[in-house]
């Protein structure tokens, strides 16, 4: 009870910064897409450019939550893990846990990073597909006019079933990567069960496997989410980067710096 109450209130209290920081970055993209000329409107296609805002004002909250209730709560755990093991249990069972938890990280943040590609890419197919559907809703009365229905419809199509080609190797590859994190899962359970039986039978007690086991399981669990996280937090950057590539737009024409305001006298 205690538990889900601390973590309601983190959420709540969270909240209010979240939708601060989402506000304040809402703003400051529509005031600087406001503010800029009108080629740039009549060049720029609304619907990505929607998408774009959308994702990049969001990116900024995912960024923040996963950063201090993910990745710095498991680091923290990891190290009082493996310290509890060396000062309980040994070297070589702390070693384990090290080598084992390193190799998970790494192994997922190289598979993650690949995948990137395919998130990368999706996304992109994902915009073409709602700017096709946006543009071509938008322009109904011009499409009906040249009697372009099958041809928009066609265009659709091939954006949908582009989406959906990159979207299944994206699957292929989280599968990949669900697949090796449960083998070095399960080796690093087998040393280290098999290091806890040479303990008993030195001399040690049964309780001496189950807390071995129990602390493996555990230095394990939030480890579970750390491809989601790794794959988020690129995510974030990936819509952020479009977000900030969108705010260095510069404006064609600009005030002086010294500009005064212009006032009518009303003669």
């Amino acid at each position: 009870l205690v538990q889900k109450s601390l973590g309601d209130l983190r959420d709540t209290v969270f909240q209010n910064v979240s939708q601060d920081a989402t506000r304040r970055m809402s703003i400051k993209t529509f005031s600087h897409i406001h503010s800029l000329s009108l080629s740039y409107h009549y060049s720029k296609r609304t619907g990505a450019l929607l998408k774009t805002m959308d994702r990049g004002t969001n990116s900024v909250t995912t960024l923040l939550s996963i950063l201090l209730f993910n990745i710095a709560p498991t680091l923290i755990e990891l190290i009082v893990v493996c310290i509890v093991l060396f000062i309980g249990y040994g070297a070589w069972l702390a070693i384990v846990a090290l080598v084992a938890t390193t190799t998970y990280i790494v192994f997922t943040l190289v598979i993650t990073e690949w995948r990137t590609k395919y998130r990368r890419a999706s996304n992109q197919k994902e915009n073409e597909a709602n700017d096709i559907c946006l543009d071509s809703l938008t322009n109904f009365e011009t499409i009906k006019y040249f009697t372009a229905e099958k041809h928009e419809k066609g265009r659709y199509n091939e954006a949908l079933k582009s989406f959906f080609e990159i979207s299944l190797k994206s699957r292929f590859s989280l599968t990949l990567l669900n697949f090796g994190q449960g083998a070095i899962t399960t080796i690093a359970m087998t040393i280290s069960m098999l290091i806890s039986a040479k303990i008993v039978a030195n001399g040690g007690e049964i309780g001496d496997v189950v807390a071995v086991n129990a602390y493996i399981l555990q230095l394990f669990a939030p480890l579970n989410w750390l491809g989601t996280s790794y794959r988020m937090i690129i995510q974030s950057f990936t819509d952020m980067e479009k977000l900030i590539e969108l705010l260095e737009t510069n404006t064609e024409v600009n005030d002086e710096p010294d500009a005064k305001e212009l006032v009518l006298d009303g003669s």
